[in-house]
């Protein structure tokens, strides 16, 4: 199933979800308060950011009085979903997959590049050259992971407001060869004579800094009903936040970050010393 279909179910569940919870004309806060869950779970769930487990699901639907019906049709959903995912899991992990279809629908982001280049920003050959560098014989998944890297670029087509702040030991750290240090700096540059765009170098000097727990984006979105939401990257996949408290603080970190940054004069300056 590939990963639009995917999100489609993911987001039909949801739909589901809250029209059912509505039918019983509870909140999201007092459905949470039933089960002992938080209200933030209920809303992960209905937008679709997050999966749900088969036994919270049986919970949710008891609590709202679902018909066999309406199980069945939810059940089906996520099942598929699951099974035909399953080939393509290893290649593109979930938490990776659900990010991408988020990132396709935001309005804002903030990128914290703390490791290599975003990667919204990089060119073929730079993120080639990153997913051929993976610890297992990965081979036969480099192509499929490449498709969805630049995938995510179709972001541009549309109006989208982005701020990234890259740590200078991103820029020195040469991946591939020279050529392909030069390719990603020039498109960095590109980047910031795009509208709406704002690219800053955080420099080695700041020393300690809010972002030295690793890179971080924070999507926001004008939908209504998709909260901010924070992904955390990772070997496997990384984490999607929307805790309120804790997507406040992703928030705080990266103005702070912005603050500690060069401006944009001497962040093109030292992007054009490199490599």
């Amino acid at each position: 199933m590939p990963a639009d279909d995917r999100a489609h179910a993911a987001d039909t569940v949801g739909s589901v979800l809250r029209a059912l919870r509505r039918q019983r004309q509870l909140t999201a806060a007092q459905a949470a308060e039933q089960l002992g869950w938080s209200a933030a779970k209920i809303s992960r769930v209905e937008t679709a950011v997050s999966g749900i487990r088969t036994p919270d699901l049986r919970l949710l639907l008891d609590l709202y009085e679902a018909d066999q019906q309406t199980r069945a049709k939810v059940q089906l959903l996520i099942e598929a979903a699951a099974a035909e995912s399953d080939s393509s899991a290893v290649a593109i992990p979930f938490a990776y997959e659900k990010y991408i279809g988020l990132e396709g629908r935001a309005t804002r982001m903030a990128l914290y590049g703390a490791i290599v280049i975003p990667g919204l920003l990089q060119v073929p050959e730079y993120a080639s050259a990153l997913v051929r560098a993976t610890p297992e014989n990965e081979e036969e998944y480099a192509d499929e992971r490449l498709r969805a890297r630049f995938s995510r670029q179709l972001v541009f087509t549309r109006s989208v407001r982005l701020d990234v702040v890259i740590d200078e030991a991103v820029l020195r750290r040469s991946i591939g060869d020279d050529n392909v240090m030069r390719l990603q700096m020039r498109r960095i540059l590109e980047f910031m004579a795009r509208p709406a765009t704002t690219v800053q170098v955080l420099p080695l000097s700041v020393g300690a800094h809010p972002g030295l727990g690793g890179p971080f984006a924070i999507l926001e979105f004008d939908d209504g009903r998709t909260p901010t939401t924070v992904f955390c990257d990772g070997l496997t996949g990384g984490v999607i936040r929307t805790d309120p408290k804790e997507v406040e603080r992703y928030q705080k970190a990266f103005a702070a970050l912005q603050e500690l940054a060069l401006d944009s004069a001497k962040s093109a300056k030292m992007i054009n010393s490199v490599p």
